[in-house]
């Protein structure tokens, strides 16, 4: 099964079955399978926040939370102001 998803605007696919196969059991890609596989053709950022559908992702909870097919993910990079 294949999902797609959207990661900073632009469409990212995943093959599920290949991920079952080399990582877990679960029928769900989770925010941490999706970023373990973004990064491994994307430039990783040292810092970054998640937000899955407009919804902060808090870093404990990237291999708790699971993804529906077509999720919208946003990664940021922090900010400074003043």
């Amino acid at each position: 099964m294949t999902n797609t998803y959207i990661v900073n605007g632009e469409t990212f696919t995943l093959d599920q079955a290949e991920l079952q196969e080399t990582e877990h059991k679960e029928t769900d890609i989770t925010v941490s399978q999706l970023l373990d596989q973004y990064f491994s053709v994307h430039p990783e950022p040292k810092l970054f926040a998640v937000a899955v559908d407009q919804t902060f992702v808090a870093k404990s909870d990237y291999k708790a939370t699971s993804l529906s097919n077509g999720a919208s993910v946003e990664l940021f990079s922090p900010i400074q102001g003043g």
